[in-house]
């Protein structure tokens, strides 16, 4: 294999969550079970091997229309044994439901797609490190008082730590300061730390095995005992427990004290230590060679750790946290466990034939392979049985006779506590977010995004900058442009799109081997962690390779760990497998990212997940090459699972033919249906559509792509349009990285978006006085639909219950429910007297129906209706396709980091044209380019100009100038060049003037003074849209507390009005206004309740304020204070 193939980008979440499955449950529950009831009578064993899974009672799709989770249950064979009347049975106990993982990483829990997100926290091991003695742990006057034994003869030159990091329990600290005391601490207390060698004799290691091993053969040591050296370390006898076993039960108890797999693993590679990796507890040769270590680091033959280095560094997946909830369901519930499980025992002997099992799962997304081990040891055979979901389940053909009431309770009990724990993690955790579904890139990010906040790890107001910095080992392995702006940069990264995780949590990083100065490719690639990256020469792939793989003679830059140097080719060991593996998969889509300043190649990988899919995308001209690893790894397309015959296609379905030889025998033809999802609601209100790109009577190969999905094209992604740029100002129009458009764009639809919002409601029971009264259907009610001042055109809206029907348009206050309540209000007298004169009925519902919010527009294109099983209501979902062309206000980008906001539209005929009288599609400030140092919209501007006359996209890869002096501009150029060659367009590229032509002014006809730079470039629709931002408000709800509007747009809230705008006001000198905007309109009350009383009357103007201190607006009170601090002498009556 010559080549690197791209690792799945969702891969690290389905390996840990099934590991969590088959590895973490079983490990957690052993180190409960097996349980001791009644004084020991009672025995309760758990068979770790009779893992077995229950199917989800509803399929993915259903799930999700639901609301509900989409989840396996967790089963254990548990025998009870009453060793009092030798009995003993055996039952099936559920220990929860989880959710399950699905093929693109995400989880469906409660209706809502959920992705947790890589936490990146300090690996459990030990951490080296070299410090000044400011303070010694143990005190002069302690020294004095120290036995002969404490000492252990060793001169050093300063002071050495070694951090021992445990996955579970406290820090140890081993010390070994310049006189030669070997001391440990475990706690923060003076009282938790003490001698190394009184902590090795509580161990029960002996002081001639201690002498030997610290090499100390000039004291003698005394003898003390164990039990003596617990209690002078501080571990006295108390609640029933020696000193001794507190000691145990402190350190050597799973339960409180553990490595975890991880830290046994690094302390065997640290002090080359052959130890199990089952014994996760602190040994004897731990502690020696961590002594032997302090010695060598104390005298500086060995280095300090670097905290911030990837080596020690870990990600924490989606596994491990669930581990973590499975962990305290179990122990929260552990007291009650045992109540239950003491409740539940029956003494009575039953045959084992009675047990009812299911073994294994297998549904849409996985197959029953995965979970083989779990059936592997069964004695009695299985057979397939149906069930009511979609999924396919093992089960054994026996009766069901030990599920009693009592079993039931039990089953309860645990699976009660153990499900509501990982829905607490999902609802709760830092690290469980609502899915990101912008786009395909956006979802993509956020499922590989990782973070060193959450729960355990870093915050935000203590991250420094080192912490935030790049450090050599993120090469390759953690991308150093794509970072939040804000307080969580370099607190959130994006991995690099070549990384993988392994088997312990780490990055590793590909290389391509060099044997003898040349490149081996035939293997494969190697993945490299960062500590192996500390004992070898590696180098970037940025030099000239020959055809036969041989690299130059010419020193080369290479890196090993933190050191750089230039080496001869002989000297290096790896070579990287892609210019750009250092960078995520959102920073490897801009092209000519080189060129591009830091910040602004940040924005510009941000910018792509805010864009929205467009209703008639395009390919772009220039791309990366890495469009189609994006459309194939997040599987918003649907392809074909076997090779055969199309017969049938509909915008809902594809029927296939297919011939599949490993589930019939041959020359046996299966129907496949292929279900295609239309327009469907993302978490951020995007339209997720599948549209068929085949005919029928096709042929297809297995992996073809049958429909493609929203924001692709072509199995590609695809987020916006290749349109004509020009730079030059226009009168104003584009100052400030104002943008001016084209009005083809409009009525054109080339930048329109499809945009669908939910909305929800529920008949419910409403309490009025002491009455509680059930909502009801305005189609239910006699005569039918009696809703107080609905108007014909709104009724005609509904259909015969009083929901909204399918396919209508509806605008602001249109009803989407009709529902009513009886009236329950007493007329008074006069309005009795009314109905009686003219001969009326009061009205005998009150109106409560659900209408639709204000500012939106759209059509229904689906009502969903179905019952709540928890609360037994009946709720109603309306889905509202909304179709939002471009305007003013919108916001569009680049892939450079190049934004603005649309602040004009103007007519075809009045915007700048070419020489061949193509009119350019929008006009940017030329001024944008330089102050912001993004160059490389410039070249990707002018090869797409080349590729849309020369008929060809490009796909470039980044640094390409390690292969000669400014490659880029020769590439470009020469395509310009031959585009003008080919076409005979002359405008297309002069040499004299650097890719600008001459422009003319579509109002005047005249041609531009200057030459513009024009472009044909790639540019995205983002989902800051001025529909969904503008707001007015005349009165509105006051805050209760300080009696200032309230803010946000859906609360119908007031404009906030800072200093700075304040600061303009005044500049203005518009003196009325910003009264008003401090006072009535802020939270003077008094003015406020006068300003309305003038309004009824018809008088106008300004309400002076109020003399007394008590009604004086707060906001007053401000501007009088920055006025004094001014120096102006601000006077009023007091």
């Amino acid at each position: 294999m010559n080549y690197y193939s791209l690792p799945d980008m969702a891969e690290a979440h389905r390996q840990s969550f099934f590991r969590f499955l088959n590895h973490n449950l079983k490990e957690e529950l052993e180190q409960i079970f097996p349980l001791y009831l009644q004084k020991g009578r009672i025995q309760v064993i758990l068979h770790s091997k009779s893992l077995h899974f229950e199917a989800p009672d509803l399929s993915l799709k259903n799930a999700f229309i639901q609301r509900t989770s989409y989840s396996i249950s967790i089963y254990f064979l548990v025998t009870f044994i009453d060793w009092e009347k030798n009995s003993s049975r055996t039952e099936r106990l559920c220990f929860g439901s989880v959710p399950l993982c699905t093929s693109g990483g995400w989880f469906l829990v409660r209706g809502l797609r959920r992705i947790i997100l890589h936490q990146l926290v300090r690996s459990a091991g030990c951490y080296a490190s070299v410090f000044n003695e400011t303070k010694n742990l143990i005190e002069e006057k302690d020294r004095e008082s120290l036995k002969p034994s404490e000492h252990i003869g060793l001169t050093t030159f300063q002071k050495s730590e070694v951090l021992i990091l445990p996955q579970q329990g406290p820090w140890l600290r081993f010390f070994l300061d310049s006189t030669g005391v070997f001391s440990i601490q475990w706690g923060k207390t003076k009282d938790q730390c003490g001698s190394a060698f009184l902590f090795l004799r509580a161990m029960g290691i002996s002081s001639r095995r201690i002498s030997d091993l610290l090499n100390v053969n000039s004291f003698e040591f005394p003898y003390i005992s164990s039990n003596q050296a617990t209690f002078e370390l501080g571990f006295h006898s108390k609640k029933g427990l020696s000193s001794r076993r507190a000691f145990y039960q402190r350190f050597f108890n799973s339960t409180n004290y553990t490595l975890g797999e991880v830290g046994r693993f690094r302390l065997n590679r640290r002090f080359n230590l052959s130890i199990p990796l089952e014994n996760q507890y602190l040994c004897a040769e731990d502690i020696f060679s961590i002594f032997n270590y302090l010695a060598a680091l104390s005298i500086g033959l060995k280095q300090s750790d670097d905290i911030d280095n990837l080596e020690n560094k870990r990600l924490k997946s989606c596994g491990d946290f669930l581990t973590g909830a499975f962990q305290t369901g179990l122990k929260i519930g552990l007291k009650n466990l045992k109540t239950n499980l003491e409740n539940s025992i029956s003494p009575t002997t039953t045959s084992e034939n009675g047990l009812s099992t299911f073994w294994g799962v297998e549904n849409t997304h996985f197959c029953s392979t995965i979970f083989q081990q779990s059936f592997q040891d069964l004695k009695s055979p299985v057979f397939r049985e149906k069930n009511r979901s979609n999924s396919r389940i093992f089960n054994n053909k026996q009766n069901n006779t030990l599920n009693n009431f009592k079993e039931y309770r039990l089953n309860l009990s645990i699976s009660y506590r153990i499900t509501s724990a990982f829905h607490s993690f999902f609802a709760t955790s830092a690290v469980s977010q609502p899915t990101h579904q912008t786009n395909p890139i956006d979802a993509l990010t956020h499922a590989r995004r990782c973070t060193s906040l959450g729960p355990g790890g870093l915050t935000r107001e203590h991250a420094g900058i080192a912490v935030r910095g790049i450090h050599p080992s993120h090469f390759g392995r953690l991308c150093p442009v794509e970072t939040p702006e804000g307080q969580n940069t370099g607190l959130v990264n994006s991995p690099s799109f070549s990384t993988r995780v392994n088997l312990y949590g780490f990055f590793e990083t590909p290389y391509w081997p060099i044997n003898s100065q040349q490149v081996i490719k035939d293997q494969g690639a190697i993945y490299l962690s960062p500590n192996q990256e500390t004992q070898l020469w590696v180098m970037p792939n940025e030099s000239l390779v020959s055809k036969s793989g041989y690299l130059s003679k010419s020193s080369l830059l290479s890196r090993s760990g933190n050191d750089f140097a230039y080496l001869p080719p002989t000297e290096i060991n790896y070579l990287g497998v892609l210019p750009n593996q250092m960078f995520s998969l959102g920073a490897s889509l801009i092209p000519f990212m080189e060129h591009d300043d830091g910040n602004r190649a940040l924005m510009g990988s941000n910018m792509q997940r805010q864009a929205v899919p467009l209703l008639n995308n395009e390919r772009p001209l220039v791309g990366t090459g890495l469009e189609s690893v994006v459309g194939s790894d997040t599987r918003v397309g649907v392809r074909s699972i076997a090779s055969g015959y199309i017969y049938y296609v509909s915008g809902k379905k594809i029927l296939v033919h297919s011939l599949i030889h490993w589930r019939r025998s041959k020359m046996v033809f299966e129907t496949i249906e292929y279900q295609l999802g239309r327009y469907e609601s993302s978490n951020q209100g995007t339209c997720i559509d599948q549209k068929p790109i085949v005919n029928e009577g096709d042929w297809i190969k297995a992996g073809d792509l049958l429909a493609e999905g929203y924001a692709t094209k072509g199995g590609e992604l695809s987020l916006g349009r290749n349109l004509c740029v020009a730079y030059l100002p226009w009168e104003g129009y584009n100052y400030e990285d104002a943008v001016l458009i084209n009005e083809s764009l409009v009525y054109q639809d080339v930048l329109t978006s499809i945009h669908i919002e939910k909305y929800e409601t529920e008949l419910s029971i409403r309490r009025i006085g002491k009455k509680q009264i059930q909502e009801k259907l305005s189609g239910e009610c006699s005569p039918s639909h009696p809703i107080p001042g609905a108007t014909q055109e709104q009724l005609a809206k509904l259909n015969e219950e009083g929901i909204i029907r399918e396919g209508v348009w509806v605008e602001s206050n249109d009803i989407l429910v009709g529902k009513l309540i009886p009236s329950q209000v007493e007329l008074r007298p006069e309005e009795r007297l009314v109905h009686a004169i003219f001969g009326t009925k009061p009205p005998a519902y009150q109106d409560a129906s659900f209408r639709l919010p204000k500012y939106v527009e759209g059509r229904v294109i689906r009502v969903e209706r179905f019952k709540n099983k928890n609360m037994e209501n009946t709720i109603f979902r309306i889905f509202i396709a909304q179709q939002r062309r471009i305007q003013v206000g919108d916001k569009i980008a680049g892939r450079h980091g190049n934004k603005g906001v649309i602040s004009r539209i103007l007519p075809r005929q009045d915007m700048p044209y070419l020489q061949n009288g193509l009119d350019v599609d929008i006009v940017l400030n030329p001024l944008g380019i330089p102050s912001r140092m993004n160059v490389g919209q410039v070249y990707e501007g002018l090869l797409g100009l080349a590729s849309r006359y020369v008929g060809r996209c490009f796909r470039v890869l980044p640094f390409d100038e390690g292969f000669g002096c400014e490659t880029s501009r020769g590439i470009v150029y020469s395509q310009l060049a031959q585009a003008r060659k080919q076409t005979g367009q002359t405008w297309l590229f002069d040499p004299q003037s650097s890719g600008k032509s001459r422009v003319f002014d579509g109002r005047t006809g005249d041609v531009f003074e200057q030459s513009i730079l024009v472009t044909q470039s790639y540019i995205l629709k983002l989902e800051h849209q001025v529909d969904e931002k503008i707001h007015a408000r005349s009165t509105g709800p006051y805050s209760l507390i300080t009696q200032q509007p309230v803010r946000g747009r859906s609360r119908q809230g007031g404009q906030r009005l800072g200093e700075m705008e304040v600061w303009a006001i005044e500049g203005y000198g518009a003196a009325y206004l910003l009264y008003e905007m401090l006072s009535i309109k802020a939270d003077d009350l008094v003015g406020r309740q006068q300003a309305a009383t003038e309004i009824l009357r018809r008088h106008y103007g300004p309400t002076p304020i109020s003399a007394q201190r008590d009604t004086r607006p707060e906001s007053f009170q401000v501007l009088a204070s920055e006025l004094r601090a001014l120096c102006l002498d601000f006077q009023y009556p007091l």
